[in-house]
């Protein structure tokens, strides 16, 4: 979501207010599709300020966790009214809504059931104008799953160091600092340079100043210049947004190269901190993302459409076909699919469930009855959706799809379901291909 709130200039921010455990054991990819929802219209209807994703936790006798989250924005918000049909099936809270954003509302039904599968609960708060706060709980048994958990202990080297956080996200920057704070540093927030300054005067000099990517402009530049005249220099940290990157570096390559991707990641800041003061990392994540792999354009070359109305995941599908060696054209809703493939020869379409003017599961019969009487027909369609139910995987193939991969995309899936569609084309006498082994 980081990509899409950036674009919007929107913060996005986690805010940890309890002692939670080092791991839990549950289903990461249904809680991650919980909060890709969420997030996403979040996201969508909100146009300033920030969303924060507060996390609070009770274990019982038994070691069970009630894991509470909040996902709140500062966007357009719901009256009342809305709000009462708002988790009902296929519903907008506002026709409007739908034309004007796009969707069917089916996504806050399916968070509400996947969260009920968890056993727990969802609900909703919400004032129009002034945004929306959506609470869910879930219900799972405290473990560490083997190296795949970063613990962060105190590092006493770090208590009493002085960090000035300067964010213009009041919100984001008091969170920083709260952080900060668990780990015994002396924290303080200011939200532009000037309150920096008066921040240093009062409380003396630090040790860190964390500069936000917003600063990236002669106010913040002269900022940081001003802070080689103390006697001490501080370590300059900058944290960068999405999109910032190339700004930051052309104004502070000379004087900082410390970053800070956000949205910012307990671990992530845990480390730098301890690396500035002891020269040594607190832990790193075990976890190993898959790398794409560009050869398999060249193994399975296939002729791709990726119908997604949302400008963010279009750019992400093409990224990621582009690492995976393939160039693929978009549509932006069932429509422009089917027309589409009516003007060239494709050999899979990636079909986003939910669109504007004509959705997926339309989109697919009618491009099966432009394939006449070919059994199957020779395109490979694959439902892309954040629909996770065994009812929406019958109605996708229903509709004549042939794959089905829920939202996020994994790359794992998503290269499963490629190479499917090569073997099959080869199979069914489609476009001529070698011979693939999945791997």
């Amino acid at each position: 979501m980081a990509v899409a709130a950036s674009k919007k200039g929107i913060e996005l921010a986690w805010n940890f207010k309890s002692e939670l455990p080092d791991g839990v054991l549950g289903d990461l990819t249904r809680l991650r599709q919980v909060f890709v929802n969420l997030l996403g219209d979040g996201v969508k209807f909100t146009d300033e300020g920030e969303i924060v994703v507060t996390v609070n936790g009770d274990r019982d006798v038994d070691g069970i966790w009630t894991l509470t989250f909040e996902v709140a924005d500062t966007g357009i918000g719901m009256s009342a009214e809305h709000l009462e049909k708002l988790f009902e099936l296929f519903c907008q809270a506002d026709s409007s809504i739908s034309r004007r954003f796009g969707g069917t509302g089916l996504g806050l039904d399916i968070c509400k059931r996947l969260v009920e599968l968890m056993s727990g609960e969802i609900s909703v708060a919400s004032e129009e104008g002034w945004g929306t706060t959506f609470t869910f709980s879930v219900r799972m048994p405290e473990g560490v799953p083997d190296g795949d958990t970063v613990i962060i202990r105190k590092v006493p080297d770090l208590a009493g160091k002085r960090v000035v956080v300067v964010d213009d996200n009041e919100v984001a920057g008091r969170i920083l600092c709260e952080l900060l704070r668990e780990w015994d540093l002396e924290a303080v927030s200011a939200p532009d340079p000037t309150a920096a300054q008066d921040a240093m005067r009062a409380n003396g000099a630090p040790d860190v100043v964390l500069l936000d990517s917003s600063f990236a402009n002669p106010e913040g530049l002269i900022f940081a210049n001003s802070l080689s005249f103390l006697p001490d220099l501080p370590e300059i940290v900058v944290m960068v947004s999405y999109g910032s990157e190339e700004k930051v570096n052309e104004l502070f390559a000379k004087i900082s190269t410390r970053r800070l991707n956000k949205p910012l990641h307990r671990s992530t800041v845990c480390n730098l901190m301890v690396e500035i003061f002891t020269g040594s990392k607190a832990g790193e994540a075990s976890s190993v993302k898959p790398m794409l792999d560009a050869r398999l354009g060249v193994e399975v070359p296939l002729r791709i459409l990726v119908a997604e109305d949302n400008s963010t995941n279009q750019k992400l599908a093409l990224l990621t076909l582009k690492k995976m060696g393939y160039r693929a054209d978009i549509a932006s809703n069932g429509a422009e699919a089917v027309e589409a493939f009516q003007s060239r020869d494709y050999d899979v379409v990636l079909m986003d469930m939910q669109m504007p003017e004509m959705d997926g599961v339309t989109a697919t019969r009618e491009i099966r009855k432009l394939e006449g009487e070919l059994e199957g027909g020779p395109v490979q369609i694959i439902a892309i959706t954040a629909n996770a139910m065994a009812s929406d995987r019958e109605k996708c193939l229903a509709a004549g799809m042939n794959d089905f991969i829920t939202k996020p995309v994994r790359v794992a899936a998503l290269e499963k379901a490629l190479v499917s569609g090569g073997e099959r084309l080869r199979v069914k006498g489609g476009h001529l291909i070698p011979s693939i082994s999945p791997r």
